[in-house]
């Protein structure tokens, strides 16, 4: 395939293959593998995940960017600013 002659930056792993790797043996599987090919490369190694909360193994199979909605959607970077400098209502006094 010629992949020696390809310079990769980043190798971007999709949420079908991510999501939920910490429990599927097959999915883990690949996520290693394309970890390991990644580092042969010297590239950047990033899960895409959608779901909120913890990454659920990504981390632990090498990924050094786990990418996901667990602040929020994408959005315009003046909204995204304004939510960050406002501050968070917790409910507790």
């Amino acid at each position: 395939m010629g992949l020696d002659r390809i310079s990769f930056i980043k190798l971007k792993t999709d949420r079908q293959f991510v999501a939920g790797c910490g429990n599927d043996r097959l999915k883990r599987t690949l996520c290693r593998h394309v970890v390991e090919l990644a580092q042969g490369y010297g590239a950047c190694r990033s899960g895409r995940r959608r779901e909120r909360g913890r990454s659920g193994g990504v981390s632990e199979l090498g990924f050094d960017v786990v990418q996901g909605y667990l602040f929020g959607k994408r959005m315009p970077l003046k909204k995204f600013a304004r939510r960050a400098l406002t501050p968070a209502v917790t409910g507790q006094e």
